[in-house]
């Protein structure tokens, strides 16, 4: 599998996409329809989903992993979604 950094306005055809969850919010913006569905239908029914680095996946086409990040107000950017992604790398893998 390889892995990179994108913008969800670049998203092509994957095998799997780590999306970062707020836990005062819902899923970022600029997802495919399909994936946004999947994140808010995780943020509303999974306790704890945006508790940082807990991991909800949902298996489909393609794998969505969503990857707790805290309040979006302690959240750094940079260091932040550097671990966000390697949480969401290691529950793909």
């Amino acid at each position: 599998m390889k892995f990179r950094a994108i913008r969800a306005s670049a998203l092509g055809q994957v095998d799997a996409i780590v999306v970062p969850l707020s836990s005062d919010g819902g899923a970022p913006t600029g997802l495919p329809r399909s994936v946004k569905t999947v994140v808010d239908r995780i943020a509303k029914n999974e306790a704890g989903a945006g508790r940082p680095y807990g991991v909800t996946s949902h298996h489909g086409e393609p794998l969505v992993v969503v990857v707790g990040a805290g309040r979006a107000a302690d959240y750094d950017a940079g260091r932040g979604l550097r671990d966000v992604a390697a949480r969401g790398v290691s529950d793909a893998c």
